[in-house]
């Protein structure tokens, strides 16, 4: 099975290597990272790694410069 794994060039922390340790601490090997510029460009690389042979796609994003929490 091929993963994908995309991240953001300006997020908070390096979320892509965080998912590729987790993606190898059980088992995973084939895995393709991109990196692109901005948060609304991670579905379209998605969709760009799914549609060239990957089965599973993973997002890594997050909007602005300190953690945010959900409104109760």
């Amino acid at each position: 099975m091929k993963y994908a794994v995309v991240d953001t060039t300006f997020a908070v922390c390096n979320m892509g290597d965080r998912a590729i340790d987790q993606l190898r601490q059980h088992g995973v090997t084939d895995i393709e990272r991109r990196t692109v510029p901005g948060f609304k460009d991670l579905g379209a690389a998605c969709r760009q790694l799914l549609d060239a042979g990957a089965d599973i796609a993973i997002a890594c994003g997050m909007v602005g410069p300190e953690a945010r929490t959900l409104p109760t």
